[in-house]
């Protein structure tokens, strides 16, 4: 098995509260990020595709919120 793989295979099955709070955040702000260029957007394909992207965005604060996800939980670790 491969090193990267073996460690995502050692993480918790949850997150801990700082790593949910730190992931929810950073997929808040890639979700708010996605909302505000959505508005700006000209195109309508566009816009549609960075609406879609945000609601994508806050399917994962809704998973990192719950520590529902052990890829979650790493992310959460590498951006705290």
């Amino acid at each position: 098995m491969p090193p990267e793989i073996r460690k995502l295979a050692t993480l918790p099955p949850t997150a801990s509260g700082s790593a949910r709070i730190k992931g929810a955040e950073y997929y808040r702000q890639r979700a708010r990020e996605c909302r505000e260029q959505a508005e700006q957007a000209a195109d309508p394909y566009n816009r549609e595709i960075l609406q879609q992207m945000a609601a994508d965005w806050l399917s994962l604060v809704r998973e990192a919120e719950a520590g529902a996800s052990p890829f979650l939980t790493e992310i959460g670790h590498k951006i705290g």
